[in-house]
């Protein structure tokens, strides 16, 4: 008796003849696979980014160490910022502008040619200095920057700092706003793969409805037809009777 009904169920006149008199079931299970296939698709897709965005921040996190071991190797360098933070902490600003647009230039300088050696050498990013006491910005390579933006990649302002002004009370930061669409585009031949498969199954999907619904309406003209046909053999028939 299984044998007969997994025989029957695998049988092609068995689904046919089920896709006929059940189109509605069918485009309602063929929906919901469809549907399946495409939130398995995006899951997929969510899991690649977010791998790629841990690998980032880790390549991230060593490069911020090779920035600070940057600065805190170039002596000359690191008491120029040193100057700059002590005219800070005096004052609450900096007047030196000359001095502060040096520094800038050189910060920009070292964090190009650390990420000049990355695969992250045409990546936008902004950078700043702030003031852990009162999170306050020092100074900034935006004018107004949002200091949560530069918090995930920061680090030590230096060890030559620490010893001068007091321990951890200045950070630096880098922020790259265009982070996600750097992480999509290392991706593409991914998301183009995802994108046609998902436009292949929308396509086959709308195929089939097209297709079911041309044979209900053609099944229907059959009926019609085979009644209309039944009526006028059946007219003179009883008419003849009578």
């Amino acid at each position: 008796m299984f044998y007969s009904v997994m025989k029957n169920a695998f049988s092609h006149n068995f689904w046919v003849d089920f896709i006929k008199s059940n189109p509605s079931r069918v485009i309602v299970m063929a929906s919901l696979s469809l549907f399946g296939l495409l939130l398995v698709q995006v899951y997929f897709v969510r899991v690649e980014v977010r791998l790629n965005k841990q690998k980032f921040e880790q390549q991230m996190d060593g490069l911020l160490l090779e920035i600070h071991h940057s600065i805190e190797e170039d002596y000359p360098f690191s008491q120029k910022l040193i100057l700059l933070f002590k005219e800070y902490q005096k004052s609450g600003e900096i007047n030196d502008l000359s001095l502060k647009k040096e520094v800038m230039t050189g910060i920009r300088y070292k964090i190009d040619s650390v990420l000049s050696m990355s695969s992250f050498s045409k990546l936008e990013y902004g950078f700043l200095f702030y003031y852990t006491n009162n999170d306050a910005v020092v100074m900034a390579s935006e004018d107004l920057p949002v200091l949560k933006n530069y918090l995930r990649y920061s680090e030590r302002a230096g060890a030559r700092v620490r010893e001068e002004l007091g321990k951890g009370k200045y950070r630096f930061g880098i922020h790259f706003p265009y982070e996600h669409w750097f992480l999509l585009s290392n991706m593409w031949v991914i998301i183009l793969i995802s994108g046609l498969l998902m436009f292949i199954l929308l396509f086959l999907f709308w195929g089939s409805i097209a297709t079911l619904k041309k044979q209900k309406q053609l099944a229907q003209l059959k009926n019609d037809f085979i009644n209309n046909l039944t009526h006028e053999l059946k007219t003179p028939i009883f008419a003849s009777s009578l």
